[in-house]
């Protein structure tokens, strides 16, 4: 099976959320239903929307790994 190429909201979306869920761009992009790494990084320079998405998704991602710093750093 080809791994895609074409941008749609769907498969976007389920970048965005892998994201958001802590995975890293690496882990996601060797699924073999999920585009490679130059090709998303083709999609955010050329569509606004995914870019913001994906800004976002990678603010929420730090926020997320900074509170399980805290809490390693807090755990006696």
């Amino acid at each position: 099976m080809a791994r895609p190429t074409k941008y749609n909201e769907q498969l976007a979306t389920n970048i965005i959320d892998r994201l958001i869920n802590g995975e890293s761009l690496r882990a996601i992009c060797t699924c073999e239903d999920m585009p490679d790494k130059a090709t998303i990084f083709r999609w955010l320079a050329s569509n606004s929307e995914f870019c913001d998405q994906y800004k976002l998704a990678r603010e929420i991602q730090a926020d997320m790994l900074a509170d399980d710093l805290l809490n390693i750093a807090d755990t006696p």
